[in-house]
């Protein structure tokens, strides 16, 4: 596999790229490979306010602050967003830090 990934790396012609490529796909399916990726231990979001998130606001694990699946749309502050913006008030910014599962 190595070989080919050198292979892959020098080819000169978008030809050898997908036949290597294909390869070097039959190969990683074949022996059930693991590719190891790194995986960043915080992320940073903006979102709108009224995108709501329980008190901790932070889940064990997730690549994403989306991907928890446990936050809502709060209507009224929607609507109170909404109305703000169309008259020119604008609200501070805010840095939330959720650190209960940091190693």
């Amino acid at each position: 596999m190595d070989e080919l990934i050198t292979q892959y790396r020098a080819a000169a012609s978008e030809e050898d790229i997908i036949r290597i490529g294909f390869r070097l796909q039959e190969l990683v399916d074949a022996e059930a490979s693991i590719i190891a990726c790194w995986m960043t231990p915080y992320y940073r979001t903006a979102y709108w306010r009224w995108l709501r998130w329980p008190e901790d606001g932070n889940v064990r694990s997730s690549q994403y602050h989306y991907q928890s699946y446990v936050y809502w749309v709060d209507e009224a502050i929607k609507e109170e967003t909404l109305e703000a913006m169309r008259e020119g008030k604008t609200y501070p910014e805010k840095e939330l830090i959720f650190d209960q599962y940091q190693e």
